[in-house]
């Protein structure tokens, strides 16, 4: 039977070059699209793991909503006294680690946006 089909898949390949070359060609491309969205999934969802309490491990973000603004959206980083307001919140931290830093923010101070270092 496989002697058959192996027999039946030659004489294709041999009589139809193009197009076994097409769909060999097509088959390469979806196995690769495939591995790579699979590496893809995989660092996503474990790229914390090698960490020995990655079940404790929480990412902070900085989401902007403002109206008519190009700039909305999540960004990975945060304000610049974050870390210890965070150790202050919340004492059973083991360790933390603030993407970010000193710089100049708005500050509301009486009312009033003013922009003034807030590390």
């Amino acid at each position: 039977m496989n002697r058959f089909a192996l027999l039946t898949l030659y004489r294709s390949l041999t009589r139809h070059k193009l197009y076994a070359a097409l769909n060999v060609g097509g088959l390469a491309v979806g196995i690769a699209v495939f591995l790579v969205l699979a590496l893809y999934v995989r660092f996503e969802t474990s790229y914390e793991k090698w960490l020995p309490r990655y079940n404790g491990v929480y990412a902070v973000q900085t989401v902007w909503n403002l109206p008519e603004s190009p700039f909305n959206g999540a960004y990975p980083w945060t304000m610049g006294g974050l870390l210890d307001q965070m150790r202050e919140d919340f004492p059973g931290t083991v360790g933390t680690r603030v993407r970010g830093g000193k710089g100049a923010g708005n500050v509301l101070r009486g009312g009033i946006a003013v922009t003034d270092d807030v590390a």
